[in-house]
């Protein structure tokens, strides 16, 4: 009987052990929004409405002077409002003047005149998570310039700050590793607000998700599962010593 039990609770240890999950930066190279976790959009204010960006192009047709190896999300109603990614393993450029470096694998953000740029994060089971990344600048040709990015959630803004661009890529990421006890179905919101220069605040994120670590009273509740098992299984062992 030993043998059983030890073996079903190492069992159900393995299978929470396994809920553990890594997510690293979202990738909008397909067609549904929302895609997994991962959702993107805007908002009018950091507390607004979250409202999905309802067009997809997959070669970069907005905006012709992109590679055609990107692939971009934006908004109908104001398609200056955009997430756009590159997929590929190599730097794509934008703007006949090479203006915008995407770094492989990167996705950028473009926040609206007033409105904001999202990346919406929905967790998937109840637990402890870790955001870790940073917003980039990938406007190679411009200095001076600054963006606002923060992280929302739980109807708060828990991080902000603000990125001033040098003129070279990805010259000064602005870094966040925070921590955060979600819900299943609550969302995290990783947020681009113009600053004050709208054709020129093209900004890169980043972001590594792990999520959840089982909480203590999970392990109680393994305790109680393993528990009545021995009361399940004791009678059954003692007739067959018999």
């Amino acid at each position: 009987m030993k043998k059983h039990i030890a073996f079903i609770t190492a069992f159900l240890v393995a299978h929470l052990a396994s809920s553990q999950i890594t997510t690293v930066t979202p990738n909008p190279d397909h067609t549904s929004n929302p895609s997994g976790v991962w959702s993107y959009g805007w908002k009018a204010t950091a507390s607004g409405t979250f409202v999905l960006f309802d067009t997809y192009i997959p070669n970069g047709t907005y905006n012709p002077n992109w590679n055609t190896n990107v692939h971009q999300w934006y908004s109908s109603q104001d398609p200056n409002i955009s997430a756009t990614f590159n997929p590929t393993n190599s730097i794509q450029t934008g703007h006949a003047t090479a203006l915008i470096e995407m770094p492989p694998n990167s996705m950028m953000l473009h926040p609206g005149d007033t409105e904001l740029a999202v990346m919406r994060y929905t967790a998937p089971l109840t637990g402890s998570y870790n955001f870790s990344g940073g917003f980039y600048d990938y406007s190679n040709s411009v200095n001076g310039v600054t963006i606002e990015s923060s992280i929302f959630t739980g109807g708060i803004t828990q991080w902000l700050t603000v990125v001033a661009y040098t003129g070279e890529v990805t010259s000064s990421p602005s870094l966040f590793n925070v921590d955060f006890v979600l819900t299943a179905g609550q969302t995290v919101d990783f947020q681009v607000a113009n600053y004050g220069a709208l054709d020129s605040d093209l900004t890169g994120f980043e972001v590594t998700v792990t999520s959840p670590v089982p909480e203590p009273s999970t392990y109680a509740l393994i305790s109680m599962g393993v528990l009545g098992l021995v009361l399940v299984l004791k009678p059954r062992f003692g007739k067959r010593a018999e």
